[in-house]
């Protein structure tokens, strides 16, 4: 049955709605307001080679990063010793540090330190190459400063975790708060595990929101604050209007078989095949 609702009543409400919604975009806007844009990696000649050559290291940044957010790809900037780092992370602006155990005359624990007595708001990660080195590094210095402790084990992919990780961790709150992002809270203190296990379920995430959006068959994606991408997208879907319904109807269908019980099973089975290696 239609109503017929006073015209007074209609101008009193369609205000409210579009603020509620115009509110609504604006917080998926400022989601992640954290966000690591420059990585200072310490490390000797031999270990940054290693690191980039194992898993084309900077191909894989970009790859993983255009993925979720095109405008956002980490730059990264190589150098050989703890020192020379400590002196750079003064004098430029970097968001992350990732440093093996000691590079140098310096370690990564006096590093921290450092970082932490200049006042530098920059999380420090190590990243070592052996268990039993980086036991002992543990057992032998106070790691407190020392965001956290990685193992490397082959996978390139590592760097990407570490990268989410960090801003994970510092949006969390925040995004959890302004729109109730969901939460999927990892509990492990294994240094060995959780450096295996961390990169397989970024990648996995990274795979579903893939799946969402995908470029040209269900939508568009373009660097936030690009107005003129913007224009032209929508221009291009008013001009073609079949195709703005395939679209539509490409992402009912997408979206139909995409819910937490499809995402767990995929976390699962990634982590199933993880531990069948």
């Amino acid at each position: 049955m239609d109503y017929d609702i006073p015209m007074n009543l209609r101008r009193a409400a369609e205000p409210v709605l579009i603020t509620d919604a115009e509110e609504r975009f604006e917080g998926f806007e400022n989601l992640m307001p954290f966000k690591v844009h420059n990585i200072l990696l310490v490390s000797s000649l031999y270990d940054s080679f290693i690191l980039r050559e194992d898993g084309r290291l900077n191909e894989l940044l970009i790859d993983q990063s255009l993925d979720l957010s095109p405008e956002h790809v980490p730059g990264i900037t190589h150098v050989n010793s703890c020192a020379e780092a400590a002196e750079l992370a003064r004098t430029r602006q970097f968001n992350l540090i990732v440093t093996n155990l000691t590079v140098g005359d310096m370690n990564a624990a006096q590093l921290a330190s450092e970082v932490k007595r200049a006042g530098l708001d920059v999380p420090v990660i190590v990243l070592g190459y052996d268990h039993r080195e980086i036991k002992n590094f543990v057992a032998r210095n106070p790691v407190t400063d020392i965001e956290r402790i990685f193992l490397w084990q082959g996978n390139a992919r590592i760097l990407i975790a570490i990268v989410k990780y960090i801003e994970d961790k510092r949006n969390v709150l925040h995004d959890t708060h302004a729109m109730g992002v969901p939460v999927l809270l990892v509990v492990e203190d294994n240094i060995r595990y959780y450096s295996a296990f961390l990169p397989v379920i970024y990648t996995e995430l990274i795979k579903q929101s893939r799946r969402v959006i995908q470029e040209g068959i269900n939508g568009h994606v373009f660097p936030a604050g690009d107005v003129d991408a913007l224009r032209d997208r929508i221009a291009s879907l008013i001009e073609d209007p079949e195709r703005a319904l395939s679209m539509g109807r490409a992402s009912r269908e997408i979206i139909s078989g995409w819910n937490f019980e499809a995402g767990r099973a995929g976390l699962l089975g990634a982590l199933a095949r993880l531990a069948s290696i």
